[in-house]
């Protein structure tokens, strides 16, 4: 099973990696601790048996992996199915509409439940857009989940729910982070090129529309790929859309390849 697959990829992250601050964390860290005054004494360490076998030395920390553990919703389903708490597990994902439709649109409960259908966690019962926690299709653009995914391969998927916004300007995320108890969103980014075809694609806060940037998450192309949808609008020309497949390498990722170039939508 993909889900199980995706533990292998826990022990890939290097150590400078797991000190990095997510790009889709909220941008203002807490405080760091004080130092306490003073220590207590560290009790000297026992001698060791002249006998005694020497310690292993910890086996080497592999470079950083490259899978993404893509999962997207069957055609029509309001359910999405994956390893957020990563120890093999699978947790369902689902969103309901709340009320009937009104002038601004429809709102949704997104909630959490395990394999025996527990729920788990439930978005709060909201018809504020502005909400942190509101989910919805509105006339001012769509913010529902249209995804799984481990984006910083920590081997646990991570929910991605597109932020409202104009067809034509940088799609941009939400991302959820399962923290056990609840989905904890994070800071809004898009996921975007810095210039050229050929490029690494990092979660920026502000894109240039002339760049590439992730307009959809298609399809997975096995566990390490994704296949997703390119979008950009160069300045001076017209809106393009193309279709190619990312790797991740740590919290980047990089086009590997198009399955379809880059063309104007007819």
């Amino acid at each position: 099973m993909k889900t199980i697959l995706c533990l292998l990829l826990v022990t890939s992250i290097t150590p400078a990696l797991a000190q990095l601050s997510l790009p889709w964390e909220k941008d203002k860290q807490p405080p760091a601790a004080a130092e306490p005054a003073s220590r207590p004494q560290t009790p000297a360490t026992p001698p060791v048996a002249p006998d005694a076998p020497p310690a292993k030395a910890p086996a080497p920390v592999p470079a950083a992996d490259r899978g993404i553990c893509l999962v997207v919703p069957k055609q029509g389903a309001r359910e999405l199915r994956g390893d957020l708490a990563g120890d093999g597990g699978s947790l369902v994902v689902t969103w309901t509409q709340l009320t009937p439709a009104r002038d601004i649109g429809r709102f949704f409960q997104v909630k959490v439940a395990d394999a025996n259908a527990r729920v788990l966690w439930s978005s709060p019962v909201t018809e504020d857009a502005n909400h942190p926690l509101a989910f919805g299709s509105w006339d001012f653009g769509i913010s529902l989940p249209v995804a799984l995914a481990d984006l910083d391969g920590d081997g646990r998927q991570e929910l991605i729910v597109p932020a409202p916004q104009s067809d034509v300007s940088p799609t941009s995320y939400r991302v959820f982070q399962w923290t056990g108890t609840e989905l904890k969103p994070g800071a809004v980014r898009s996921l975007a090129g810095n210039g050229g075809l050929d490029t690494v694609f990092t979660w920026q806060a502000d894109v240039d529309a002339s760049q590439f940037w992730v307009s959809e998450w298609l399809a997975p192309e096995g566990d390490a790929m994704a296949v997703v949808r390119l979008a950009r609008y160069p300045d001076g020309g017209h809106y393009e859309i193309g279709t190619a497949m990312l790797t991740r390498s740590g919290i980047q990722f990089r086009r590997e390849s198009w399955v379809k170039k880059p063309a104007r939508p007819k």
